[in-house]
């Protein structure tokens, strides 16, 4: 999410400002998005919010909306050698970035412009945000919920650590052993 954020001009387009927030009918203190917990689509996503701006187009001021019907990010669960500590490590790895945008559901007023170059513009500085929220330094998680981000994240790194990780429809159980870490050698 980013908010008041200035977007580089490019070609026609100049002083585009603009704020990914939740869609009119939600408070943005009652928006949190949705986690996916399965082993093969483990992730975030939401299909509530919107990019709300304005800028200029050949030096005439106009404002958009653009409705976001999905975003989504996901990862996998693998499996990696860590080297450092000799032992094979759960990962999540990354799939395809999620977002699903349409310049035919963007409303503009003022100048007219060419929705589908602010389309691409605007999914540009999405996907630069998303980027941003990964690497989770902290001035850019300022207006993230968090709520959603720390269990997330929890679960994230614990399942580098487990051994096992079985996911049912309530909870996550994580296997732990000594052995599994070499901590422990045969007598």
């Amino acid at each position: 999410m980013f908010k008041d954020k200035e977007f580089e001009s490019s070609g026609d387009f100049s002083d585009v400002t603009a704020s990914m927030v939740p869609k009119d009918d939600i408070q943005f203190d009652d928006f949190d998005f949705d986690l996916i917990m399965t082993k093969e689509d483990f992730g975030a996503a939401s299909d509530k919010l919107q990019v709300k701006g304005s800028g200029k187009f050949k030096g005439e001021a106009f404002d958009f909306t653009l409705p976001i019907n999905n975003l989504k990010v996901k990862y996998s669960l693998g499996e990696k050698y860590n080297h450092d500590m000799k032992f094979n490590s759960l990962v999540w790895e990354e799939q395809d970035f999620d977002l699903d945008v349409n310049a035919d559901t963007m409303v503009t007023s003022g100048a007219d412009l060419d929705k589908a170059a602010l389309l691409d513009i605007v999914s540009a500085e999405i996907n630069a945000a998303k980027t941003q929220i990964q690497e989770a330094k902290e001035e850019n998680m300022i207006d993230f919920p968090m709520d959603t981000a720390v269990p997330f994240v929890m679960i994230f790194y614990a399942t580098q650590f487990a051994e096992s990780l079985t996911i049912g429809e309530k909870f996550m159980d994580f296997g732990f052993s000594m052995t599994h870490f070499n901590l422990l050698s045969e007598r």
